[in-house]
């Protein structure tokens, strides 16, 4: 018996989470009409495949970091 090749070794597959736009719309906690809409607008980018809408959780990630707003820094003293 022939010990295995490195090179027979399987590919490694890696899995990418792929959202629908049911599953991102509930996601994101808004309607699949506010999705459509945010592809339209050219601000979340879809992957077509064949008939199908599929978004990619690294493109959904980098969207909220875009959306994502925080307390501005004070500068200055507002004491009295």
């Amino acid at each position: 018996m022939r010990e295995p090749k490195v090179d027979d070794a399987p590919p490694e597959v890696v899995v990418r989470a792929l959202f629908t736009k049911e599953t991102l719309a509930d996601y994101l906690q808004v309607s699949v009409y506010t999705v459509q809409r945010l592809v339209q607008d050219g601000v979340l980018i879809a992957i077509k495949v064949g008939n199908q809408v599929r978004f990619h959780a690294d493109d959904v990630d980098r969207f909220l970091d875009q959306c994502r707003t925080g307390a501005k820094e004070r500068t200055g003293d507002r004491r009295g």
